[in-house]
């Protein structure tokens, strides 16, 4: 037999290959989400039974900021200091002394459609991002800056949050879908971090800023190895929501993290078992969680759902308090992360409020 009379060999089509890929990729999440739950033996209310049951926490509202005139939609505490950055769709950023109410800044912006904003840890810089796509840096060296520093500009979606390393290198997510660590000095990319599927809603790094978590609009949180780089850098993937993940914050220690998300929920994981460990809701829970942080030990869980702030046991799944006095949606909170004596929160009602 000739070469020309041989039968041609069967080659498999593209479809064939991709729903055979597709399939053994399915079954490979399939054995993941058994292994996990073979493993996962109690949860942590059931451990923290024998633990005293908190009163009921009970904090005042003792500042009201004024100075916005639209919707605030981010704030930021300056580390270790009574300072905070706030944004609003007024187009400002404005830098406040908590303790006289005082503005130290007021920073004009290209775009007012703000949606994040963050505090270097030197106090020397601020950021804002929005749905310009921009990062803008600010140098407050020299006083109220008239123009960025730097403008970070190679993202193709909004910039939902940010998170500084260091006075040279900034975390952004994006509605591109991923998360970028930015050289400031330079202007340069040092790395994208991709594998979401939707939009990217908030990270929280680790103290070190060796790792980092995002979560996302695909419902899913992952946790990310900036040592390993771009290539391989997803380490874990989390998942449990039913809805868009809005926050996300890390627990005190890096061991575990807390998402807040649009089914009404909130979720805590722990990153050594790579297990979820509770979930922070209640039956009559009809709103989005805006925006989540924890006390400074841990033990308190703040929550920004729609006019309120709430406050859960971590370890108990209990809520022990509420925070009332905002005229409109809580878009915001963070608690000060120097002695972590105070929380503040701002509201689409324009006012930023600080209580302990």
């Amino acid at each position: 037999m000739t070469a020309a009379e041989q039968p041609a060999a069967a080659v498999e089509s593209p479809a064939e290959n991709t729903s055979e890929l597709e399939a053994e990729i399915s079954a490979l999440k399939e054995k993941i989400r058994a292994a996990r739950e073979a493993v996962a033996d109690k949860l942590l209310p059931d451990v923290a039974q024998s633990v005293d049951t908190l009163s009921r926490i009970k904090l005042k509202a003792r500042r009201t900021l004024n100075g916005h005139a639209a919707a605030i939609y981010t704030m930021c505490w300056r580390p270790e200091s009574v300072e905070l950055v706030s944004g609003s769709q007024d187009g400002k950023l404005l830098i406040w002394d908590t303790q006289t109410n005082n503005k130290i800044n007021i920073i004009t912006l290209k775009c007012p459609w703000i949606m994040s904003s963050a505090f270097a840890p030197s106090g020397s810089f601020v950021a804002s991002g929005g749905h310009d796509n921009a990062i803008s840096v600010f140098s407050l060296k020299q006083g109220t800056p008239d123009r960025p520093l730097q403008e970070l500009t190679d993202h193709t979606g909004f910039i939902s949050c940010l998170q500084f390393f260091d006075d040279r290198q900034i975390l952004a997510g994006s509605g591109d879908q991923s998360v970028a660590l930015w050289n400031i000095e330079d202007g340069q990319k040092l790395h994208s971090f991709e594998g979401h599927e939707a939009e990217v809603m908030g990270v929280s790094a680790f103290k070190d800023y060796s790792k980092f978590v995002s979560g996302s609009c695909d419902k899913s949180a992952k946790l990310w190895d900036v040592r390993l780089g771009t290539k391989g850098a997803c380490c874990q993937t989390f998942l449990g929501h039913d809805q868009d993940i809005n926050s996300i914050a890390m627990f005190p220690g890096d061991t575990a993290f807390v998402t807040g998300s649009e089914d009404n929920s909130c979720k805590l994981f722990d990153i050594r078992s790579d297990q979820f460990l509770s979930t922070y809701s209640q039956a009559n829970l009809n709103f989005g969680i805006a925006a989540v942080s924890f006390s400074k030990s841990g033990r308190l869980l703040f929550v920004a759902c729609d006019y309120d702030v709430l406050i859960w046991d971590a370890l108990k799944c209990m809520k022990v308090g509420i925070l009332s006095g905002h005229e409109n949606r809580v878009s915001c909170l963070g608690v000060n992360a120097g002695d972590g004596n105070a929380i503040c929160s701002g509201s689409w009602d324009t006012k930023l409020k600080v209580w302990n």
